[in-house]
């Protein structure tokens, strides 16, 4: 592994000042095939190449899109196909300012192949190839990296074996990504699935983040140099108690404020399932109370940007303009949810 985290930590900050820019926000569209074949499929598009690509071209060609979004996350396919002949995505997006960046891990594997574990939780792999994927990542465009590790949240769950095993990997990603000149996002997600209630999912959400930052720490990740996507704090879906808007923001914050270094530069909200107007609610929300803050806060958002597009384009090409449509309009209420200005999105169609 080579040495470069201090000697460039210019071009580490120098993307960060790009992705942190000023109310702009992240468009997370680094679904694996088998996830953008169960969004195709509910709108009756068959999951292949072509309408993969048709589907991203038409978000990624949107006018005006660099005005809210500053970084999008990419799938290998799409990281490395073409655009236009001869001119691949990613330079396309660099080409419209926005930054391009891909998600790194190789999905989830069952924890029982690394430790003695009754409970079926899920580790993410891809960390033996990591280092020379990243050298040809950042070759050929890429300045940012994503990594996602599960946490779900039941009875004795998560496990303290997977917590470990988790924060290890995370760690890892983080140095070997930085060691490569690429930010990394750091996502750690606590799942919504499941009964729990909002005290639960703090308090495991806040356990998991002062674990994670104190290994960091001691492996010298530059915490300048990185993004945290992190959950909101909330109940879980089947949970009989429902907390409301102002819980679920003070409780949030409160995690941020006791768990999150003060050097770590940005913290992007993950969406997670909820819908699209009450994650741009939060959002704002949190901005609001949250007028002096140490860290950038601001949106990695894919369904929430994405959901009522997909139902909008429904694979028909004379809808991309109305759908590319949904897509600025979303972005730009998110974006000035990062100032904390609220904005009335129309019509919006979301299923669970």
């Amino acid at each position: 592994m080579n040495s470069n985290l201090r000697k460039d930590k210019r071009l580490l900050l120098e993307t960060i000042n790009k992705l942190t820019a000023e109310s702009k926000g992240i468009l997370a569209a680094d679904e694996s095939t088998n996830t953008i074949g169960k969004r195709l499929n509910s709108i009756d598009v068959q999951n292949n190449h072509e309408n993969r690509k048709r589907y991203r071209k038409m978000l990624f060609s949107t006018k005006d899109l660099e005005k809210y979004i500053s970084g999008v996350i990419l799938y290998e396919e799409t990281f490395y196909d073409e655009y236009v002949l001869g001119t691949t995505f990613s330079e396309y997006l660099k080409q419209r300012d926005i930054v391009p960046g891909i998600k790194v891990d190789q999905g989830l594997v069952s924890i029982r192949q690394y430790a003695v574990n009754d409970d079926d939780e899920k580790i993410t792999k891809g960390l033996d190839t990591l280092n020379e994927r990243c050298m040809d990542y950042y070759k050929n465009g890429a300045r940012f990296t994503k990594w996602r590790c599960v946490f779900k949240i039941g009875d004795n769950l998560p496990s303290l074996e997977l917590i470990s095993l988790n924060i290890k990997i995370l760690t890892e990603f983080a140095k070997i990504s930085q060691n490569n000149n690429l930010v990394p996002i750091v996502e750690p997600e606590i799942l919504m699935e499941g009964s729990h209630n909002i005290n639960k999912c703090q308090n495991v959400t806040e356990d998991i983040l002062r674990k994670l930052f104190k290994s960091l720490l001691t492996h010298d990740i530059l915490l300048e140099g990185m993004i945290l996507k992190v959950n909101m704090i909330k109940n879980g879906t089947n949970s009989k108690e429902k907390a409301d808007l102002e819980e679920i923001v003070s409780r949030t914050i409160w995690v941020l404020k006791n768990s999150v270094p003060e050097r770590v530069a940005g913290i992007f909200f993950l969406s997670g399932g909820i819908s699209e107007s009450e994650s741009t609610s939060i959002l704002c929300n949190i901005n609001q109370k949250l007028r002096v803050k140490p860290w950038s806060i601001s949106f990695s958002y894919g369904r929430a940007l994405q959901h009522s597009v997909l139902r909008i384009w429904k694979g028909d090409d004379n809808n991309m303009n109305d759908a590319r449509d949904k897509l600025l309009e979303r972005s730009r209420a998110n974006s000035l949810a990062v100032l904390g200005i609220a904005y009335k999105i129309t019509n919006e169609i979301y299923k669970k």
